[in-house]
């Protein structure tokens, strides 16, 4: 998936890919929410969203401060009949955000089918009905004492939730983050292909088993 959608992107940049064509045989409809960091903070975020596009995704861009809003535009669209898996991105702090919206969402008996997180640096656990984590960071030594700066583990109120952490750099091609931090890291192209990649395995499968 990471492979051909990374092709498609780069060469083209259609809402025409082989997985999105796939993805909207299941679905009413293909949808991230992406949550910025703090103030806003997540530079790239709009490559990120023309990704995510090349690949038949919609998507907004929101600010933790807006997860409520973010939470009732949700509720409304499965009102309306979208049954489309519920998908949330966040950077950061942002991570606090996704699960504003899981709690509102909970309040409604509705799950989350999957949260995508970048460097998350909140200390909520993540909530019971979100069905699948992912979860990517890059260690940061000299941060450890400043945890607004550097991703951490998440905690989870539930084992029923998947997570998956990965070590960006355990999986760096040629080293290529050595340059990045945290307040860079969202730029890289090949750290927003991986989280297109897992975006669109949602869609495949409803959530990553």
């Amino acid at each position: 998936l990471a492979a051909g959608c990374s092709h498609h992107c780069a060469t083209t940049r259609q809402a025409t890919s082989p997985c999105a064509t796939t993805c909207c045989r299941e679905f009413c409809c293909l949808h991230v929410e992406i949550i910025r960091g703090l103030g806003g903070y997540m530079p790239g975020s709009d490559r990120l969203q023309e990704r995510l596009a090349a690949c038949g995704i919609s998507s907004n861009i929101s600010c933790g401060i807006h997860a409520r809003r973010v939470a009732e535009e949700i509720l409304a669209r499965r009102k309306g009949g979208n049954c489309c898996p519920i998908v949330l991105m966040g950077y950061a702090t942002a991570g606090g955000g996704t699960m504003v919206i899981a709690d509102q969402l909970a309040e409604h008996g509705m799950c989350v089918d999957a949260v995508i997180l970048l460097e998350p640096s909140f200390f909520e656990p993540v909530r019971s009905n979100v069905r699948y984590c992912f979860v990517a960071y890059k260690p940061e030594p000299l941060q450890q004492w400043n945890p607004i700066m550097r991703g951490l583990p998440v905690r989870v109120e539930s084992p029923a939730t998947l997570v998956r952490l990965v070590n960006l750099e355990n999986i760096d091609p040629g080293n290529r983050l050595d340059d990045h931090n945290h307040l860079t890291i969202t730029t890289d192209e090949w750290v927003q292909q991986l989280l297109v990649a897992q975006a669109v395995a949602v869609f495949r499968s409803g959530y990553m088993h």
